[in-house]
């Protein structure tokens, strides 16, 4: 159980019916319908139809008209070169470009499709969180009940010794304090859990019933090209290559095509003697202002490119940062409840004594009610410590991506 200091991440959906059962599953599948998770996969779906729509041919063109018709005399029938016109146009951008510009909508769809997982992630190990918070505020709540319950029964004890003839009200002023103290705790307790609560219902729009959560985790390696920020910012450099190939084709020529029927007019009294005529014609671009049109928007391109290698440099670097700092807090965590715990069966043993003292007529009742008090308050603060461990363990987790080695704790 020492070996904290790996990382590690939460079992996805595939492991859910095994690990948690059938209720934990429903309401992580409440979960993957979040707005936020739904809104990214939708962008990714269009990107997916743009893609395929980039390898298509743009509408053909039909037009239809006239030619060589003499304003004088509009009757097609004096002039031999008069005719009516039908014709076709078709455009072909070149298929460079195509498979260019597909290739940055499917790049795009990939980093999307990625950003929508890293948001589940994120999302689950929020839930998670949130479920451990309430359990913790529900345990910190009852320790502080049961505080209540000793207090009482201190306040009686005092009560008889002043009876007694003991002179301890100031004894008594204490118990009313620390009795406050217990009821603003209970107070805070109830408003923080009022806001776990609207915030799981926010989530997944109730909120769970789970009487126990376990804590499974994946063990990272240490790459932090398993983590979804870089991942996404190296896909993001993909998506900056597929531009710089768009630029690129530019230079190669787009095509097109012109079809045109022209029906001669046979003119009054059949006088004109010829044939219906046909026209077809290929056009080709030529880059032939590259250095003014396609050049400057290339390099623009490749300037884009090395801002998302840099961006990628730096998400190195700031999430080597942020590791560190999130297993440091971890580790620190960890230690702290190992700490408590000692502690508390220290204070465990120490109150058995006490009682058996207690019991045998040689101390008195106020030192043993006292140490359950201390007793309820440490293990109240142990719950919270091992919350804090479990919030920097998904905050951890959610930015890495699933393996298929993990550890239960």
């Amino acid at each position: 159980m020492k070996h904290v200091l790996f990382t590690v991440l939460l079992t996805f959906n595939l492991c859910i019916s095994q690990v948690y059962g059938k209720e934990l599953g429903y309401y992580l599948d409440l979960l993957d319908k979040h707005p936020k998770i739904q809104a990214v996969l939708e962008q990714h779906n269009a990107l997916q139809y743009q893609a395929e729509g980039a390898m298509g041919l743009p509408d053909p063109s039909v037009f239809l008209g006239v030619d060589n018709v003499p304003i004088s005399d509009p009757a097609f029938d004096r002039f031999l070169p008069t005719s009516k016109v039908i014709g076709l146009s078709q455009d072909i951008p070149n298929p460079k470009g195509r498979k260019a510009q597909r290739d940055i909508f499917l790049s795009t769809a990939g980093s999307t499709e990625l950003l929508a997982e890293y948001t589940r992630s994120r999302l689950q190990a929020l839930f998670f969180t949130r479920i451990a918070e309430l359990q913790r505020v529900n345990k910190q709540a009852g320790y502080e009940e049961q505080k209540k319950l000793i207090i009482d029964q201190l306040q009686d004890y005092y009560e008889g010794q002043i009876v007694a003839g003991e002179p301890i009200y100031q004894k008594t002023f204490l118990t009313e304090i620390e009795l406050a103290e217990v009821e603003q705790k209970l107070n805070s307790l109830q408003a923080e859990k009022a806001f776990i609560e609207a915030d799981l219902i926010q989530l997944i729009g109730e909120v769970p019933e789970i009487d126990d959560l376990d804590f499974d985790e994946k063990l990272w390696t240490g790459d932090l090209g398993e983590l979804y920020p870089v991942q996404l910012a190296a896909s993001n450099i993909e998506v900056e290559k597929a531009r710089v190939n768009l630029a690129d084709s530019k230079y190669s020529p787009n095509f097109g095509m012109v079809a045109t029927y022209k029906i001669r007019e046979d003119g009054e009294n059949d006088s004109f003697d010829g044939d219906d005529w046909f026209s077809l014609q290929f056009r080709m671009t030529i880059p032939l202002w590259a250095s003014k049109n396609q050049h400057p928007k290339l390099e623009a391109a490749q300037s884009g490119r090395k801002s998302a290698q840099h961006i990628y440099d730096e998400a190195i670097r700031t999430w080597q940062m942020e590791t560190t700092r999130l297993l440091s807090e971890k580790h620190s965590s960890f230690l702290n409840i190992e700490v408590l715990q000692k502690k508390d069966m220290a204070l465990e043993k120490k109150i058995e004594a006490m009682e058996r003292t207690y019991s045998a007529g040689q101390t008195s009742l106020e030192p043993v009610l006292q140490a359950e008090i201390a007793r309820l308050s440490l293990l109240s603060q142990i719950t919270g410590e091992k919350t804090q461990y479990r919030r920097i363990a998904e905050e951890l987790n959610a930015h890495i991506t699933p393996t298929d080695i993990h550890e239960t704790y």
